[in-house]
């Protein structure tokens, strides 16, 4: 398994997580940082590894986080109105 937060950064404020084409970690939220694993640990990044999310249980809440959002962007996306009709 990869990790979804590897080379993407997350804001402070924003809920939005961008691709940063680089190492950064969107779980660390308040300054530029690189991946644990990657840098100190010299292994790929692997989300089910990853002390940062699986020490305060926060795998299993963060995933379930996305999944809600995933979901709600999709209701969203069947809500669409249809643009004019010609």
């Amino acid at each position: 398994m990869s990790c979804p937060f590897y080379g993407k950064y997350a804001g402070m404020t924003t809920t939005a997580i961008v691709e940063q084409l680089g190492n950064q970690c969107a779980i660390i939220v308040r300054s530029y940082s690189p991946c644990v694993m990657e840098t100190s640990l010299g292994v790929e990044p692997d989300a089910s590894k990853c002390e940062l999310l699986n020490a305060a249980g926060l795998l299993r809440e963060v995933y379930a986080t996305y999944a809600r959002r995933a979901e709600a962007a999709a209701a969203a996306a069947a809500l669409k109105v249809p643009g004019p009709i010609k």
